[in-house]
């Protein structure tokens, strides 16, 4: 990033060749085997022809969201890049890359938990779009809580806390938080019944409103939007919920005449059960909020 603000924007380097390499030459071998090290897994190596990996990267592309492997990761490891000949120009000291590749910087840049699951694959991927071509199911829920709004919304992303409010959440996997923006994934639960788990993120606006909105979702669901909008009054906080499913046009009827009802119940009923947790603990309870490991 730091050269393509040089070249682009500082125009610091005109009509230069360079060569963007890290200060670490190591082999592909070796650099499996130490990202096996770091994950602590025990692995196998087993040489495979060019021609294998090309139709690996191939099948990758096409069938999943993000490929484990493309085919212009494979030409960059056939070329064997290890001597810049082409680019004779000398990076300057204060452009060079000096991240080496070692178990630090390879821990810091694992994904976060769980493997590859179906939601992986294009044909389950959630579709992200507004409703176009799909079928949306609504519930909606309003109530005054008497406490101030950062409370409110706090209460709603300590998601493990909030689960005795909404009943359709199910085990909470894991939660990644950076500042008002984040990641969280948890199973769910539809009129007591078991349902696949789900990726939200969320964004945050100090404190008057939450957005939720689906970034992994298993068919038959295409994706997933809720808000918490807070808005002060003299008896409290004004607390508006809204959550919308997404589905197809095929089974999107069905799980509306199956759910529709009962979800324009449970997202008011959801709100007041807020309502009560919230009023009926001290100011400043609860805990804090944490990673949940998968």
């Amino acid at each position: 990033m730091k050269v393509m603000v040089a070249a682009l924007v500082e125009s610091r380097l005109p009509g230069r060749t360079l060569a963007l390499m890290g200060p670490t030459e190591i082999g592909f071998d070796d650099a499996a085997r130490l990202v096996a090290k770091v994950m602590g897994r025990q692995r196998r190596f087993v040489h495979a022809p060019i021609a294998f990996h090309y139709l690996l990267a191939h099948v990758a592309q096409a069938t999943m969201t993000v490929p484990l492997i493309a085919t212009a990761q494979v030409r960059i490891l056939e070329e064997e890049l290890v001597e810049p000949t082409l680019a004779p120009d000398a990076m300057p000291e204060d452009l060079a890359p000096a991240a080496p590749f070692d178990e630090e910087s390879i821990r810091a840049g694992l994904p976060g938990p769980g493997g590859f699951a179906l939601s992986d694959l294009r044909v389950f991927a959630n579709r992200r779009h507004n409703g176009e071509g799909g079928v949306v199911v609504c519930g909606e829920g309003t109530t005054v809580i008497k406490r101030d709004p950062k409370d409110v919304l706090e209460f709603v992303l300590d998601v493990d806390r909030y689960r005795r409010a909404d009943l359709k959440i199910g085990r909470v996997h894991w939660m990644r938080r950076d500042g008002n923006t984040g990641l969280v994934r948890h199973g769910g639960r539809l009129v007591g019944l078991p349902a696949p788990a789900v990726t939200l993120s969320f964004e945050l606006t100090p404190y008057s409103r939450l957005d939720f909105r689906g970034e992994e979702m298993l068919w038959p669901l295409r994706g997933f939007d809720g808000f918490f909008a807070c808005e002060e009054s003299p008896e409290g906080t004004l607390v508006a919920h809204r959550e919308c499913f997404v589905l197809g046009p095929l089974v999107g009827p069905g799980f509306r005449l199956l759910f529709g009802r009962w979800l324009s119940r449970d997202t008011p009923a959801e709100v007041l059960r807020m309502k009560r947790i919230l009023e009926d603990e001290p100011c400043g309870a609860g805990r804090r909020l944490r990673d949940f490991g998968g």
